[in-house]
């Protein structure tokens, strides 16, 4: 069983507490921060059994899915809620607190090709994480979700986690979540010539994720990113999974009838969805529309570059990007000691500051595994792969 995150549980003893930061808008300095054309570097697949949490890492492309699209003119009702009574005891909602381990693993396997002779900073680059939590980062001035962020320097790096609290089985959003994989599940082949779906939705998920390197830039300076994150599927009748723009994400959301529907789904969602796909470079976002039934009755095909233009009056692109770079300045100036079992952690539970800790003793908050640690004290040049 993963274990569950809350700063509640932390004994004020066990921490010394850091200077904070603002994260209201108003407080975003004006840099002209841009990020740098996502390059993809690598990719590896995972098997999630979502009942029993067991996960399975693999080195390559095997569940790498295609789109399916039903045929233009064609009426379809995809039914979200199809067969989860025999799922409904499985809690979709719940998040994996397995760190960084399997992007760790993937940074061993492939050492020889990323490793340096800059022995100040062999990775070359500056963090290291997922790009759930740049996404987190991205929009935290306009969404107020709660957050809790580990930091550990490493060899020149910040190795960025997000840790989550342990979600309770609710019937509302736990069937959601499933109508979301459902979705996925209705539009995804895995092959590209395949019509008919032939596997049967079960509890294991498979997925597919790729690693990237870009940098946020400005008139400060640079900072340089590698992170991984699971993408969808590859779009009609593309098949070369080196370029980004070839994938699409598939989202789902209920049929807007209202203004105030609308402006929440701009302010609140579509941020999210831009920030997600606009890290790794995606530019097609498919969206099916729901009622209240859990039936996908209409899909909309959107572009991901046009979101902000749409949204301009909620959020704004250049302070999501400005106050990323700001967050990652703040971050490499608080975590100065380059120690794999010292963590910093980084929250937002103030609506206005984000609040920095630097932990006494790192215990299960420990971002690096140990095996982690033990690889670099090899020969990286010389060891043999995993």
């Amino acid at each position: 069983m993963a274990s569950s995150y809350s700063m509640k549980d932390l004994d004020p003893a066990s921490y010394e507490r850091k200077r904070s930061m603002s994260c209201n808008k108003e407080s975003i300095e004006e840099c002209d921060a841009m990020l740098a054309a996502p390059v993809k570097i690598g990719q590896y697949s995972l098997t999630v059994e979502k009942e029993t949490e067991h996960r399975e890492i693999i080195f390559n492309d095997s569940y790498l899915t295609y789109l399916w699209m039903p045929p233009k003119g064609e009426q379809y009702a995809f039914d979200l809620s199809e067969s989860y009574d025999k799922f409904r005891h499985i809690n979709w909602c719940a998040a994996a607190n397995v760190k960084l381990d399997e992007f760790l693993q993937w940074i061993i396997k492939n050492r020889k090709q990323l490793f340096s002779c800059n022995d100040q900073k062999p990775l070359e680059t500056d963090f290291i994480t997922y790009r759930g939590v740049l996404t987190k980062i991205l929009v935290t001035p306009f969404v107020r979700d709660k957050w809790l962020i580990g930091a550990t320097k490493f060899k020149g790096t910040i190795y960025l986690c997000p840790y989550y609290e342990h979600v309770q089985l609710d019937k509302v959003g736990n069937e959601m979540s499933y109508g979301g994989l459902r979705f996925e599940h209705y539009l995804t082949r895995s092959n590209p010539n395949e019509t008919n779906k032939t596997e049967p939705f079960t509890s294991k998920k498979e997925e597919y994720s790729v690693v990237m390197r870009s940098k946020v830039q400005s008139n400060l300076g640079k900072i340089y990113l590698m992170y991984a994150a699971e993408v969808d599927c590859l779009d009609l009748g593309k098949t070369d999974s080196n370029i980004m723009e070839n994938f699409v994400e598939i989202k789902t959301t209920r049929h807007m009838r209202h203004e105030n529907q609308i402006r929440n789904f701009q302010r609140f969602k579509l941020i999210k969805w831009w920030a997600q796909s606009y890290l790794i470079g995606v530019s097609k976002i498919i969206c099916g529309y729901k009622d209240d039934r859990h039936v996908v009755d209409d899909i909309e095909s959107m572009d991901v570059h046009q979101i902000p233009r749409k949204c301009a009056q909620h959020w704004s692109r250049r302070q999501c990007l400005n106050f990323l770079r700001q967050f990652l300045s703040f971050v490499q100036q608080t975590v100065v000691d380059d120690d794999p079992h010292q963590v910093y952690l980084f929250s937002n539970e103030d609506t206005n500051q984000i609040s920095t800790r630097k932990l006494l003793i790192s215990s299960h908050y420990q971002i690096l595994p140990d095996w982690y640690i033990r690889e670099w004290s090899k020969n990286s040049k010389n060891v043999d792969l995993l």
